[in-house]
This record gives C-alpha cells, sequence and structure tokens, in this order.
C-alpha cells in the first residue's frame, strides 16, 4: 500500500494526481498495490486547495487518479461517491476498479480464509518487542537520524564535560517521540534519558 501526500505537486492534489498515481505509481514503476490517502486529505481537495467544488467532486478526482481508500473521519469525502455517480463524475466501473484493489488485498491477507490457514495468523505475540526487532528499530533510527555540521568534532560528547544543558519543552517529554499513527513502546528514551546515559557520571546535565 501507498499512502498519498496532503500537498499539491506541479497544480495537482497528491492524493488526486494523475501523473504521480496513475503515470508514475502505476505505469512506470509497476506498482499493483492500493493507495490510500493521508487522513482528511481528499476533503482537502475541495475545502482546502480548492480544485473541487464539493465532496463529490473531489471523491470522483481522488478515484479516478488512482486513490483507491479514504483514511478520513466522520464519513469523509468518499461517502459522497453514491452521489458522485448520480452526478455523472465517475462511473461505477471506475469505482469498481478501486474495490477490486481493496478486496484484492484483504485476500492477499488472508482474511477470508481460516486462521489455521493464514500464515500471518500463525506469528505469535512474543514476536512483537523481540530482541531483533528492538535490534531492527535501532538501526532505522541511526540511519534516519539528521545531524547537524559537526564542527570541531564535538560529537560524539566527551565522557569528560563539566556542565552540558539540555533544552527546549520536548527534551523529557515521551509524546513527542510518538507522532500519530502509533503504538506504544514497551519502553521509551527521551533525548534527555539518552544524554544523561551517555555522558560521564561527572558530567553536570542542566535541563
Amino acid at each position: 500500500s501507498i499512502m498519498g501526500a496532503y500537498n499539491r505537486t506541479n497544480g495537482e492534489p497528491c492524493c488526486a494526481s494523475p501523473t504521480l498515481l496513475q503515470k508514475i505509481l502505476r505505469d512506470e514503476w509497476g506498482f499493483d498495490g492500493y493507495v490510500v490517502s493521508d487522513c482528511g486529505a481528499i476533503d482537502d481537495i475541495h475545502l482546502r486547495h480548492k480544485v473541487a467544488a464539493t465532496p463529490a467532486e473531489a471523491a470522483a478526482m481522488a478515484v479516478r487518479a488512482g486513490c483507491d481508500l479514504e483514511c478520513g473521519w466522520c464519513g469523509g469525502s468518499y461517502a459522497a461517491l453514491t452521489e458522485a455517480v448520480q452526478q455523472g463524475l465517475i462511473s461505477e466501473a471506475e469505482i469498481d476498479t478501486a474495490v477490486i484493489r481493496l478486496f484484492e488485498a484483504r485476500m492477499r491477507l488472508g482474511m477470508f480464509d481460516p486462521a489455521e490457514r493464514v500464515p500471518y495468523a500463525q506469528i505469535p505475540l512474543s514476536v512483537n518487542d523481540s530482541p531483533a526487532h528492538r535490534a531492527l528499530a535501532l538501526q532505522a533510527a541511526r540511519e534516519s537520524i539528521v545531524l547537524l555540521k559537526n564542527a570541531g568534532d564535538l560529537l560524539p560528547l566527551a565522557k569528560d564535560l563539566k556542565t552540558l544543558a539540555v533544552i527546549g519543552p520536548n527534551a523529557d517529554v515521551t509524546d513527542v517521540l510518538l507522532g500519530n499513527y502509533n503504538g506504544f513502546p514497551s519502553k521509551a528514551v527521551t533525548p534527555l534519558e539518552g544524554i544523561r546515559a551517555k555522558v560521564g557520571a561527572q558530567t553536570q546535565v542542566l535541563y
């Protein structure tokens, strides 16, 4: 699955972009899965981008461009697809294309099969938060982090620092580590906790 973005690219809302979703993603890259919008992004097409006048028009634009599923709330704009069909903005066959992609994904996941025939259903809960998964999460974090210029070889911090100041309200709040679309880790380490654990015992860490 691919999630479309909120913004516009070259004038096209990303979740209703034939260029991105059809020409590049499906035609050039050969993607055969389904596309889901970011939450509320279809509403944005008419409410904020104002490239569509109504929810029905926005929904039709998105589905026709290749956005198969809406991540939304309170029904979202895709609730207006029946109205869009009635207005001739989209055909049932075009909606069927999206439905087929969505049901194919569900079938591939084994959602219509007995649990004993689904390999995913056999994975024990103990696999979650396992040492191997923790190591992979740590590797991903290390490889995706962006640092400021390491002028004067300031990093890594010396163990014999006398005093170090950690400044900012987010330095010791676990909520900011989660973002959204998140689960909850068994153990979270804030920047302040991480710094305190790395510097020498004689270093005074001010916060």
